[in-house]
């Protein structure tokens, strides 16, 4: 979602902010870094505590 939502809210941001096109690229890669980082800790939990424990633990961060 957050990937999606970059492509239209960037020029915004962009212009709102006085940013360089290269600051944006920046954005973008950390958006991609995090959901690297995410989804291999995010994977690695699942396996060695379970779906179901994961799942309840990142809701309870989440909210």
């Amino acid at each position: 979602m957050e990937t999606m939502i970059l492509s239209f809210v960037g020029p915004a941001v962009k212009s709102e902010w006085n940013l360089s096109s290269n600051q944006v690229s920046l954005i973008t890669t950390v958006v991609f870094l995090g959901s690297l980082i995410g989804s291999c800790s995010g994977g690695y939990v699942s396996d060695t505590f379970g779906r179901r424990w994961k799942l309840f633990h990142r809701s309870f961060l989440f909210s």
